[in-house]
């Protein structure tokens, strides 16, 4: 998603270093573990959009499915 936003995730890596550059130089008293929490925070968040598309796939196979669009027999 936010990828989507930035347009592609060497993009986004590229802008996030060069914000965690600017507030590096910018202060004397740097909170790295606010840094290290918001990175965490990006990987959980990561983890559940990944689980959110696997089940809207389910999702969408079972309404195919239901609408006789799709066989279970032709998927394989």
């Amino acid at each position: 998603m936010i990828v989507g936003i930035i347009g592609s995730k060497d993009h986004l890596v590229h802008e996030y270093q060069t914000m965690l550059a600017e507030k590096l130089l910018n202060k004397s008293d740097y909170d790295i573990d606010s840094e290290i929490r918001t990175l965490e925070l990006l990987k959980v968040l990561r983890q559940i959009y990944l689980m959110l598309l696997f089940c809207l796939t389910e999702m969408l196979i079972f309404y195919l499915f239901c609408l006789g669009i799709l066989d279970f027999d032709n998927l394989i």
